[in-house]
């Protein structure tokens, strides 16, 4: 499982962080013994935005979706166009099976974004969840368009409907 932001700038850039790799290779994001407080390896230069998202994502890290969902909603109110932020939510709340406020928050993420790809790709695994294989088949269009040479978003939807079908 891999949490995907993109860059405020629209740019295809990726900030990707493994679930899967060892939390040591993420000193900086999971903060100093795993605790749930900034590490003193996180940046100085990071924004008060930025950081109360690197918050949330270690929550997410170890699977407190409870407490990344608080921690998220309170990112989207004081910064309401983080599509980062609402993207993350939309994962957070649909892995503690509040489809109604991961839909929501999905929108929310793509109408600041259109093209944001992890939404795309999260957006598209919440409709095959939904029993919606038509809507999930449009998002992996998109993400067909937006990576003409292929990126991690698509081939995780691609391998989503494939398993769906």
């Amino acid at each position: 499982m891999t949490i995907r932001l993109n860059k405020k700038s629209g740019s295809q850039c990726l900030l990707i962080i493994s679930l899967l790799i060892p939390p040591l290779f993420f000193s900086n994001a999971v903060g100093a013994a795993g605790s749930d407080e900034p590490s003193p390896n996180d940046s100085p230069t990071l924004s008060i935005e930025d950081r109360q998202l690197k918050k949330a994502q270690r929550f997410v890290y170890k699977e407190k979706y409870d407490k990344a969902i608080i921690s998220l909603k309170r990112t989207t109110k004081k910064y309401p166009q983080n599509a980062d932020a609402w993207n993350l939510l939309g994962f957070s709340l649909r892995k503690t099976g509040d489809t109604d406020g991961a839909t929501e928050a999905y929108n929310k993420a793509l109408a600041i974004d259109e093209n944001h790809l992890g939404a795309l790709e999260y957006q598209g695994e919440l409709f095959i969840l939904l029993g919606q294989l038509d809507k999930a088949k449009e998002n992996l269009a998109k993400l067909n368009k937006l990576c003409p040479d292929g990126c991690s978003e698509l081939e995780e939807l691609d391998t989503a409907i494939d398993s769906a079908n």
